[in-house]
């Protein structure tokens, strides 16, 4: 009987370098500075060159003059491995070493950004106007009702001081 995490890894094998691809493309982006992670879109790894899509063209330069940062985060997460303290050490285990580097085997020797200017969609308000008929209270009560009929008329009388 095959265990499951290696069917996985068999199903998974072909796609294992795009995941990881993935996996390291989005660490990077999350521990970019604040003001750069807002305005990231979307990014790609291609041919050792990471591609960032920008939504504002300053970011974009600060971006490319700061590449050092970037690079920097690349190398760190290369070295990376998760460390877990446990406060209440499990039978005399304390730190537990955990999840393999995310950018272990991809290099990226050039970072490129690019601005794709969309627009914000804004919601159009349309006011519709209706020409301004008052009413007369010259109206046939058709009522029965007693009750109903001196209501109508009570909404008649109303009309016609208005105007």
């Amino acid at each position: 009987m095959k265990k499951a995490d290696k069917i996985l890894n068999h199903l998974l094998k072909p796609f294992s370098k795009d995941l990881q691809k993935a996996r390291c493309l989005r660490q990077i982006i999350s521990l970019l500075p604040k003001n750069y992670k807002k305005f990231v879109s979307k990014g790609s790894i291609k041919n050792n060159t990471l591609f960032l899509e920008v939504t504002h063209p300053a970011i974009r330069k600060e971006i490319y003059f700061n590449q050092q940062t970037i690079k920097y985060i690349i190398n760190a997460l290369k070295l990376y491995k998760l460390r877990i303290k446990l406060s209440p050490p499990i039978k005399g285990i304390q730190i537990i070493k955990v999840i393999q580097p995310p950018c272990k085997g991809i290099e990226i020797k050039m970072i490129k950004t690019f601005y794709k200017y969309k627009p914000l969609k804004k919601e159009i308000i349309k006011t519709i106007t209706f020409p301004q008929k008052s009413a007369k209270g010259e109206f046939e009560i058709k009522a029965k009702n007693p009750k109903i009929a001196k209501k109508f008329e009570e909404i008649k009388a109303i009309l016609k001081e208005r105007g």
